[in-house]
């Protein structure tokens, strides 16, 4: 009877162990994040330099702000809402660097994979063998 429920209470602690991990990939800080998403955005669009620059600073921006939003003991409706205000900065700063045909190209891709998503062939569902890079350009907004 020892063994069993000291069998039980090493699964519970192994399943909550894994349960705090999350998806065990490990989270990249704001940092990290704004550089990859500049980077994409770079690929993507044709940054100029002086337009990576400026990118990668807003990503920096939003990143830390909806980190600390995370962070922040509030309430759903309250992240919700800050969210959606840090959202709406980094497009009206983004559009502001971009050029219109760059900004244009960047809301047809977004507006493409939100499509994608829509019809289940977004990432996670549908065709896996789907290389084409228009899967992450909702990164370039929502991250």
């Amino acid at each position: 009877m020892k063994k069993i429920m000291f069998v039980l209470l090493a699964v519970t602690i192994a399943s909550a162990s894994f349960a705090q991990k999350g998806n065990g990939k490990k989270q990249k800080s704001p940092e990290e994040r704004a550089q990859f998403q500049s980077q994409r955005m770079e690929k993507h669009l044709g940054l100029t330099a002086e337009q990576k620059t400026k990118v990668y600073d807003l990503c920096l921006t939003r990143n830390n702000k909806i980190k600390a939003v995370h962070d922040a003991a509030s309430t759903t409706d309250q992240k919700k809402s800050e969210l959606k205000t840090i959202h709406q900065e980094f497009r009206t700063g983004l559009q502001q660097v971009l050029t219109p045909e760059q900004w244009q190209k960047r809301e047809d891709a977004i507006k493409k994979h939100q499509e994608n998503k829509k019809n289940g062939k977004g990432k996670g569902k549908g065709n896996q063998n789907n290389s084409s890079d228009d899967d992450d350009d909702d990164e370039l907004d929502n991250k």
